[in-house]
């Protein structure tokens, strides 16, 4: 499966770069780092085969105003057959049996096991959500 769009500048380097541990992106309003962020997760579900990874927005309003459209955009766009299963939280990719799961900074996040994983809005979580996105990055593909 191909997906073609366009990056530009900081946004190329982001979605090419699969080496930084912990990459980052800042820009303006309207730059599209929402966006980047989703073809981000969606490609790392792809390098992650068949591992799980994690998504985590401020609020679960702001995952339904922002995020979800977004997806469902993307989806619509390269006609991806991808599925949220609302009441577990998660994405589930048509080129993957990992899911991409949605967590808030809400509450503490306990439990998950981790491949991969994205903050959108990360100046809108308290820093120990942070950290604790950081600990569940925990389970790594043998690229050997």
């Amino acid at each position: 499966m191909k997906v073609s769009f366009k990056p530009v500048g900081a946004q190329k380097e982001f979605f090419n770069d699969d080496e930084t541990k912990l990459l980052h992106l800042s820009a303006g309003f309207g730059f599209g780092k929402t966006t980047i962020l989703l073809y981000k997760m969606m490609k790392l579900s792809r390098l992650n085969f068949p591992f799980h990874g994690g998504l985590v927005v401020p609020t679960f309003t702001d995952f339904k105003r922002d995020v979800m459209p977004s997806f469902e955009s993307l989806f619509d766009k390269h006609k991806i057959k991808a599925r949220f299963h609302g009441s577990d939280h998660y994405y589930q990719f048509p080129w993957s049996p990992g899911r991409l799961y949605i967590a808030t900074a809400e509450r503490k996040l306990r439990g998950p096991n981790w491949a991969y994983a994205g903050i959108n809005e990360l100046t809108l979580i308290p820093f120990i959500r942070y950290q604790e996105v950081i600990g569940r990055v925990r389970v790594y593909r043998d690229w050997e």
